[in-house]
């Protein structure tokens, strides 16, 4: 339990990094005219982050001899990279494709989460919670670039982020509390 607690650590940490400081290091570089394609970037560091979330789980079955575990938590995947293929087939653009991957990436991590529980016997307060309280985390990072607060005073262009820093504080306090209980 305490790897896969560490790599949510870690994929929150990676979802938090890309979703605050990717965006203006994004627009120095390439310029205001590619500022659309921010949501993009920050879908991908969400899609990543689950993706790397997995992992956990996938080492804790592998740890006790179960291969099947990854296996059967990647048919998703698989299942909504077609799809995806479709979708573009019938005229549906990038975001269209990142949607997709995303939605796999997060069914795919959801069984994974899923599988792992039954296989360890986890209490659902070192699995589940975890999970969901990142699950949470993430999908306030995918909708943050929906938030706008432009017409707003200067400081109110801050509140996506601050709202990502409100809500992700406790749930990483939390993680790393479990993560140094968990070490002993």
């Amino acid at each position: 339990m305490l790897t896969f607690q560490c790599i949510v650590f870690g994929a929150l940490m990676l979802a938090i990094l890309f979703a605050l400081a990717g965006p203006p290091i994004f627009i120095m570089f390439f310029g205001r005219d590619y500022e659309p394609a921010v949501t993009i970037l920050i879908w991908l560091s969400v899609m990543q982050a689950l993706r790397v979330a997995k992992a956990g789980p996938a080492i804790a079955a592998v740890a006790k001899g179960e291969t099947m575990n990854p296996l059967l938590a990647n048919i998703p995947r698989a299942v909504l990279l077609l799809f995806a293929a479709l979708a573009v087939v019938f005229g549906g653009g990038i975001l269209t494709v990142v949607t997709m991957a995303m939605i796999g990436e997060a069914v795919a991590f959801g069984l994974s989460i899923l599988l792992t529980k039954r296989l360890l016997s986890a209490p659902s307060a070192r699995v589940g919670l975890p999970s969901v309280m990142s699950l949470g985390v993430l999908g306030l990072i995918c909708i943050s670039p929906f938030l706008d607060f432009r017409r707003l005073p200067s400081l109110a262009n801050l509140v996506p982020e601050i709202l990502i820093v409100v809500v992700a504080l406790p749930v990483l306090s939390w993680l790393l509390w479990s993560i140094r209980k968990l070490a002993g």
